[in-house]
This record gives C-alpha cells, sequence and structure tokens, in this order.
C-alpha cells in the first residue's frame, strides 16, 4: 500500500495543477483565462461553444484579444480592411528552445550584461546569446544594443553648469547637440592619495586634510586663524611660537631639525675668518669641523671637572696614595691632549695661536 502512493499522486497534481497551454484560444485569450489546450477547451464547453468558435483566431484579432468569428477572413479584418492570416508557426523554434533548456539552466543565475531590445523595453531577463533565447521562442529580431559612451566622474563646464551627465568624449554629445563649447575643467585640489608635507594645526587637531597653502581652505572656511605647525627641533626646544623653519624653507626642510648647531658655528666662526691668498685653504668641512671642537674647547671647563680628570705626572706627590698614575688615555680631558688641530690655526688667523694655552699648561684655581 505505501509503495504505489507516488504515481497516483502525481497524477493528482498534473489534475490540480495543469500545465499551461502553448497557445490559448481566441475566447479564452479574449476574457485572460487559463486554456487547458483542447479543442473544444474546457471553458468554451462550459459556456457552450462547440469546436467552431473554438480556435486560435487569426493574428490581428489574437493580438487585439478579441474573438475571431465568421470564418476566413474574419469580419473584423474584413471591416478594418486588414490582411486575415493565421499566426506564425512556432513549432521550429520552440524545438530549438527545448534544445538550449540545458544551458540556460546551467547559467540560469547569471545575468546578461546588456539586454536586448524586445527583452528591455517587457523588462524581462535576457541572456548572452544572440539572438536571446526569449526572441527565438517569440520569433521576434533580437536586436543588440551597443554600449554607450563611457560616464566620466570629472565633467566638462557646460555639463557642470547645466547639471548633465557628461561622456568620456570631448566633445561630448551635450555640448555638440546644444552647439557649445565643450570646455574639460581641469581636478581641483592635489588629487587623490597626495598629502602634504604638515597640515596646520586646526586641521591636525581636526583631523581633516589640509591644502598645504597658508592660510588653508578649511581655515578660511571656518573663520580661524591658520598657525603653522613648529618642526621638531623647535618643539623639543621649548620654541615653537619662534619656530621659523618650515615657512621659508619648507620644500628642503626635514622634521628632524638638526642644522641648528651647524649655523650657530658657521656664525660664530664667521667673524674670525679672514682670507689669504698667499696660504693654503682649507676645505670647508673639515673648517668647521675643526672649529666646532675648537669652538667647545676654548671654554674652560670647571675646576672640579679638571681634578677628576687631570692628573700631571710631574707632580705625584700631590695625590693620595694609589692615584699617583694618571687614568688611561682615553680618559683624559681632550683639552689638555696634543693637538692635533693646532696646525689649522696659524692658516686661520694667526693671533689664535697665541690665545690658546699651551699644552700641559693648567690654570690657576681660585681661591
Amino acid at each position: 500500500m505505501d509503495a504505489q502512493p507516488p504515481s497516483p499522486v502525481s497524477d493528482q497534481t498534473t489534475a490540480i495543477w495543469p500545465r499551461r497551454a502553448s497557445k490559448a484560444c481566441a475566447s479564452c485569450r479574449r476574457d485572460k483565462i487559463r486554456c487547458d489546450g483542447a479543442r473544444p477547451c474546457s471553458n468554451c464547453t462550459k459556456k457552450g461553444y462547440g469546436t467552431d468558435r473554438c480556435i486560435d483566431g487569426c493574428e490581428p484579432c489574437r493580438r487585439a484579444r478579441v474573438r475571431c468569428e465568421n470564418g476566413k477572413p474574419c469580419s473584423r479584418c474584413r471591416e478594418m480592411h486588414l490582411e486575415c492570416v493565421e499566426e506564425i508557426a512556432s513549432a521550429p523554434p520552440r524545438q530549438d528552445t527545448s534544445n538550449m533548456l540545458p544551458r540556460i539552466s546551467r547559467g540560469g543565475t547569471e545575468r546578461a550584461k546588456l539586454a536586448c531590445t524586445n527583452c528591455r523595453r517587457d523588462n524581462k531577463k535576457c541572456d548572452d546569446q544572440r539572438p536571446c533565447s526569449r526572441c527565438i521562442a517569440r520569433s521576434e529580431e533580437c536586436i543588440h544594443i551597443a554600449r554607450g559612451p563611457k560616464l566620466v566622474k570629472l565633467r566638462c563646464e557646460g555639463c557642470r553648469q547645466e547639471n548633465k551627465r557628461c561622456e568620456d568624449s570631448r566633445p561630448c554629445k551635450y555640448c555638440v547637440e546644444g552647439e557649445k563649447e565643450c570646455v574639460a575643467v581641469p581636478r581641483k585640489g592635489r588629487g587623490h592619495g597626495t598629502r602634504v608635507k604638515a597640515a596646520c594645526m586646526s586641521c591636525r587637531r581636526d583631523k581633516i586634510r589640509c591644502d598645504g597653502v597658508r592660510p588653508c581652505a578649511a581655515c578660511v572656511r571656518k573663520g580661524c586663524d591658520c598657525i603653522e605647525r613648529a618642526c621638531k627641533a623647535c618643539s623639543r626646544d621649548g620654541k615653537a611660537a619662534d619656530c621659523t623653519h618650515r615657512k621659508p624653507q619648507d620644500a628642503g626642510l626635514s622634521d628632524t631639525g638638526e642644522s641648528h648647531p651647524n649655523a650657530q658655528v658657521s656664525s660664530s666662526s664667521g667673524s674670525h675668518q679672514n682670507y689669504d691668498p698667499a696660504l693654503p685653504q682649507v676645505p670647508q668641512h673639515d673648517f668647521r669641523s675643526h672649529m666646532s671642537q675648537n669652538h667647545d674647547h676654548a671654554m674652560y671647563p670647571p675646576m672640579a671637572h679638571m681634578q677628576h680628570y687631570y692628573y700631571p705626572s710631574q707632580h705625584p706627590h700631590q695625590h693620595s696614595d694609589g692615584m699617583t698614575q694618571g687614568p688611561p688615555p682615553m680618559m683624559q680631558n681632550p683639552m689638555y691632549m696634543p693637538r692635533q688641530s693646532e696646525r689649522y690655526y696659524s692658516i686661520i688667523d694667526p693671533h689664535l695661536s697665541a690665545s690658546v694655552p699651551p699644552v700641559g699648561h693648567v690654570p690657576n684655581s681660585t681661591q
């Protein structure tokens, strides 16, 4: 008893849900009801129509959804002077459609990138093949629509003023139709993906993009002062308010700010430098390096610093036990070591060599 239910259930299902007829009769088509495809159909039998009235009808009557009566040609075609012809046989296209069903089922989830004119008009799904399966089933001409010109984000000046959609080609279609000059407007700003070297204080606080000009557009729009950020060196030294390194040479100065000592040395040593064409010239980088060392050594260190590092070997009896021998050479103060750069003093300025204390000289400590 349990082995036989599948076939009766399928028969009952077929009886309850009949398949749609491939071609409805003219009467069912006019009344817009389901036709079972028989001749006469069940609906025409209920209405009392015979086989002579349950017909497919001619093509003009079927398109107009009216009853086709009084033989061939029908009364309507005679009154309207139309050609009373039968609908074009669609049997061969239906066979082609059945052959294409497996192909459609495999790609049923895919959509055509560009629908044909008929599918676009009826708002139906179209496939990628031409002619498409829907046009083949309906025996219609499948007209492919070419893709239009690509739309761009940057519109021309005319389309921007009239708020129209612009194309990639120049001149665009709107300017050609309006007989206007198609002027390409340059892109505003610095472009995408670029950053300014240093944003102002207001833009940095609000975490917005700064355009780099002073005053910037954001500060002008908000009506606030556009204050430049100080470099790292001035911020580290507590001189952020007096920093002027970003403004004059923003393009070539890094945030490290390590050029301040060299500038001070060059300014301090410039007063002592005299040019003598008879003497050999010293390279500029060597002069700065030696002058920076000599400038630091010209200042005498405190006495506590001297007594800790300087131990003259000619007076061993003045020190306590264990301290008779001086420290290693690396621990001695470089001020009292023989200078290798002393030969440059006479070249730069003869008066500097007289002012330098001799090697081994110890200044008297203040009592």
